[in-house]
């Protein structure tokens, strides 16, 4: 597992800062920062250099001489981080390192040297020079600016805090309550929105130590996070206010990579876009895809793109034009001043995601497909392009293979890939040749290069690909290297395999891809993964740490027939049940421990286990709700428009439409009647002058009739009439009593659960279902 690196940028803290505290803004330090004299010289490392990065770490035997102290009290009243216990500090020439010993902010105590420093502590202003040393003496960005001895001395501030327990390896934050200084007097330009900050590292990384990340060890993990927030230090100071939030995530890791080549923590981040390249630049990742989590941590490669084509001075640059231009306007003027274009640079840059056209691009993931296309056929994607994204698609044809694209928005070209190279054939008039014999593979790359301002701006374009055989392919337009390319493929998407109805207690903990030599339980994998794999695995957690699990891997078996005559690994125990017209297998392992429950099935040529600690019943519910969902991420709502009700008895009108999710359901005990699927449910309230009510409840269904409902619900239908309205099953019950009529329709209506309900009697409910059911 990898812990996030989190900063506070400007963008999302400015105001807060600033009102909250509401301290005057202080005059800016037009001096530059000097050590102050109870600091001591520490010498700067001297690595081993290779063109661009790193690629040696500090040189061990030259340790920086530091003091320990008790700190002086800030200046002025600043919001800066409290420690749990007496607060320490240490200075190196550029740093003062706050921590403590006690409380839960308490580092790791350990202290080999016996020089009453911990060794945590020395490890980290080792990392903190060596990041100093990297960026601005050898890469040459800024200093940041002072902060007016607001740490309590003109040195750079680091705090070493319990940030783990929010999930994050790091922050930095912008010294908002002093104020924006303006200008960092560090930098050749005039700037007019600098800030000053402090950076906060996690004070043990006990967390990251339990669940590392292959081949990273604890300190290494620690320097990479001190380059990246350092970098953040360093952007706050020539512009806190630039709104494209990826830039300075995307940079701050790229940065790490540099500043660490060997250390290789951020490639963690390229699934986010090698596995999503079609996914918005803006967007965070994650909350749309599960396949994009941490896109703008991952869109260091883009970062890496730049600075490998046009020198890592390049990505500075960029930042510097950012101190007045903001967003694209800064990369515009950057590249223009090399007669470059974005869309331009974007286009070239993904054929070098296909084919790995980077230094390192071996040690990258390889590229997801969207899909393939024969000659003949034609294709469309399950959902689109956004903003600066791409997708691949791999053409199949036996010659010559004319290729149109539909999509007024979009642009692309073939790449046909042979030999080391890949040649360019681009969309004209939405069409494209090349002659498919000629090449190892040959690929349709649909590009939108429209320019998203903000994240709601990160919409999906539609398109559609055909291709025939024929046609007249000229000579390719251009050609670029491919000497790291390996063939690509269609693969399993994890937001695909989310689940939507839970067990009470249980919720999304993670999602990754794992080979059959990781399987937990080896002696069971054949039964889990029977094919060669990789599996495509979601774990969900409850509070006790029990587990609900989805893999998913390409099936060896056409059907579940095939799977159980080939397998010898489930007993008697098995059990086959149709559940939304799919075959699954369910075994019951539960004991004296607890329940547990395996669901086998096969989907879209997939074969899905969904196992867990829950029962067989619970897990038939999962199962349900996971068929009836493929593809969904989150629940989807229905639009009120598609469920108005086409008559109402005298007196009620319609009031108001309204989306509730399964947590805020207003009847809990009730709730898996009314929401038996993943959620949430749309409702419709009508009104009369008395104030009673009717309510149409409207939501996603995990059950094709009303007859697996009652089965898996174990409900008896005794109190109430099952009829048929207009082709339909209704359950119509009635529980009128002297108060005055109130009855209820229960029904399935294509892939919709609908309860409506309401103080009327249950022949006017019946009429009420019947006119919308027959519209």
């Amino acid at each position: 597992m990898s812990i996030v690196r989190k900063s506070l940028y400007a963008l999302i803290l400015g105001s807060l800062l600033l009102t909250a505290c509401g301290a005057a803004a202080p005059e800016a330090d037009s001096s530059s920062t000097s050590t102050g004299s109870s600091a001591l010289t520490s010498l700067p490392p001297t690595p081993t250099m290779v063109p661009i990065v790193l690629s040696a770490r500090l040189d061990g035997s030259r340790q920086p001489t530091i003091s320990m102290s008790a700190p002086a009290p800030s200046p002025i009243e600043v919001d800066r981080p409290g420690l749990s216990g007496s607060p320490l500090f240490i200075e190196t020439e550029n740093f003062r390192i706050h921590f403590t010993l006690t409380g839960d902010d308490a580092t790791l105590p350990d202290d080999a040297n016996a020089n009453s420093i911990p060794d945590f502590v020395e490890e980290i202003a080792q990392a903190m020079e060596y990041a100093w040393w990297a960026e601005i003496t050898h890469f040459g960005w800024p200093q940041p600016p002072s902060d007016i001895g607001l740490g309590g001395s003109p040195h750079y501030d680091v705090y070493l805090v319990d940030v783990e327990s929010q999930e994050a390896a790091g922050f930095t934050t912008g010294d908002y309550a002093a104020g924006f200084f303006g200008d960092n007097s560090h930098t050749g330009a005039i700037e007019s929105r600098v800030s000053s900050s402090y950076i906060e590292l996690d004070r043990d990384y006990a967390e990251y130590a339990a669940e590392p990340i292959e081949g990273v060890s604890l300190l290494d993990y620690m320097r990479s996070t001190a380059a990246h927030e350092f970098l953040h230090a360093i952007q706050f100071g020539i512009d806190a206010d630039e709104p494209h939030s990826w830039f300075w995530e995307a940079a701050a890791t790229w940065i790490q990579d540099e500043t660490w080549d060997n250390i290789n923590d951020a490639n963690d981040y390229l699934p986010a876009v090698f596995k999503s390249p079609d996914s918005c630049l803006l967007e965070e990742g994650g909350a749309n895809r599960l396949d994009d989590d941490s896109h703008w941590y991952g869109s260091w490669i883009l970062i890496r793109y730049f600075s490998e084509h046009y020198g890592h001075e390049f990505v500075r640059q960029v930042w510097e034009e950012a101190g007045v231009l903001d967003s694209y306007a800064a990369w515009d003027a950057a590249l223009g001043a090399r007669g470059v274009a974005l869309e331009d640079a974007i286009r070239d840059y993904s054929l070098a995601l296909l084919t790995r056209d980077f230094s390192e691009g071996r040690a990258y993931p390889l590229l997801r497909l969207e899909g393939r296309l024969n000659s003949g056929a034609s294709f469309s994607p399950p959902d689109g392009v956004a903003a600066f994204g791409a997708d691949y698609i791999e053409i199949f044809a036996p010659g010559p293979v004319s290729v149109s694209l539909s999509g007024s928005s979009l642009q692309g070209y073939l790449a046909g890939i042979r030999g080391g190279q890949a040649a360019i054939f681009p969309f004209t008039n939405g069409v494209a040749s090349a002659d498919a014999a000629q090449y190892d593979h040959l690929y349709a790359v649909v590009l939108n290069l429209s320019r998203a301002e903000n994240r709601a701006d990160c919409s999906l374009a539609d398109y559609a690909l055909s291709a025939a055989d024929g046609g007249a392919p000229a000579a390719p337009a251009a050609k670029a290297a491919a000497a790291n390319f390996e063939a690509p493929r269609v693969e399993i998407r994890l937001t695909d395999l989310s689940l939507g109805y839970l067990p009470a207690g249980f919720s999304y903990e993670s999602a990754y891809q794992m080979d059959r030599s990781q399987y937990l339980f080896p002696d069971f994998v054949d039964a889990v993964i029977p094919g060669p794999g990789p599996a495509y695995v979601l774990d969900y957690y409850n509070p006790d740490s029990d587990y609900l699990s989805v893999y998913a891997s390409d099936s060896p078996f056409p059907d579940l027939a095939a799977f159980l005559a080939a397998q010898s690994l489930l007993g008697d125990e098995a059990e086959q049940r149709l559940i939304a017209n799919h075959e699954v297998l369910l075994v019951d392992y539960s004991n004296a421990d607890g329940p547990f429950a395996t669901a086998t099935l096969i989907s879209r040529d997939r074969f899905i286990v969904i196992e867990g600690a829950t029962s067989p019943e619970e897990l038939e519910l999962v199962v349900a709700s996971y068929l009836v969902g493929e593809g969904m991420l989150a629940a989807v709502g229905i639009a009120p428009e598609e469920l108005s009700l086409n008559y109402v008895p005298d007196g009620f009108e319609f009031f108001e439409a309204y989306e509730v999710e399964k947590a805020d359901f207003y009847i809990q005990e009730d709730l898996e009647w009314y929401i038996p699927g993943p959620g949430p449910v749309t409702i419709l309230d009508y009104f009369n002058d008395a104030e009673d009510y009717i309510s149409l409840n409207a939501s996603l269904s995990p059950y094709q009739a009303l007859s697996e409902l009652f089965a898996a619900r174990d409900y008896a239908p005794a109190p109430g009439e099952l009829i048929t309205l207009a082709g339909y099953e209704i359950f119509l019950e009635d529980y009128t009593d002297a108060d005055g009529p109130y009855s209820y329709a229960t029904f399935i209506y294509d892939d919709l659960f609908i309860i409506i309900e309401g103080f009327i009697t249950v022949s006017e409910m019946r009429q009420v279902a019947q006119s919308w059911l027959s519209d």
